[in-house]
């Protein structure tokens, strides 16, 4: 009975010690992978070569300066001349100078439009200038830091109710009775208690504005 014993205990120390005897599956030589990029470089013919890889070739002139190619010459004087925008010939025309298209009109032979009030327009134009620049904004400037905000509204107020009447007859004209009844019914109403239109009771008696002009 203590050989049958015996013999389980022998045939597991053998398999443990072949088990032991293998080597581990980590210490196995890693397998080398090839990249898809590393492939195999074949020599190309001289033959094989495209024609457009070559350099261009460079001129020597006689006074031995080397000058660049036709091409890069052309791609240069392409890219400065600029086709000008409208905004810069009409600032060209309203205030003097030459227009930045005047070397285009000439390179192509095309004659610029004529005016014959140009001389006027522009002697008008820089009459306007200066009487905006020396009076006109210098008045409003001063206008609306020294008379305050009521006294303001008062001013506008009056010229508004001066202009009704001229209102009203537009509104005749073009047929509008309802409108120029209205408006003959502010002009009246702030000609009197408005004192002479300085103030506008109208609005607040929520009588309808409607402005009209001949056109």
């Amino acid at each position: 009975m203590s050989i049958i014993r015996t013999l389980p205990l022998l045939a597991c120390v053998v398999l443990l010690a072949a088990c032991a005897g293998k080597p581990a599956r980590d210490s196995a030589p890693a397998s080398r992978l090839v990249e898809p990029s590393q492939a195999i470089e074949q020599p190309v013919a001289a033959n094989d070569v495209p024609a457009a890889a070559e350099t261009p070739a460079v001129d020597t002139d006689t006074s031995g300066h080397d000058t660049p190619p036709p091409a890069a010459a052309s791609a240069g004087t392409a890219s400065e001349d600029v086709a000008p925008t409208a905004a810069e010939d009409d600032f060209a025309a309203l205030y003097g100078g030459p227009s930045p298209g005047t070397g285009a009109e000439e390179a192509t032979g095309a004659s610029p439009s004529y005016d014959p009030w140009e001389k006027y327009n522009r002697g008008v134009h820089r009459f306007n200038n200066a009487v905006d620049r020396s009076v006109a904004r210098p008045l409003a400037t001063a206008y609306t830091k020294v008379v305050p905000q009521f006294a303001r509204t008062g001013v506008t107020n009056f010229f508004s109710n001066l202009r009704s009447p001229l209102t009203m007859v537009n509104q005749l004209l073009q047929g509008h009775a309802d409108d120029a009844w209205d408006t003959l019914g502010r002009f009246l109403m702030n000609s009197t208690f408005g004192i002479g239109g300085l103030f506008d009771p109208a609005s607040k008696a929520m009588v309808p504005k409607r402005s009209e002009d001949f056109g």
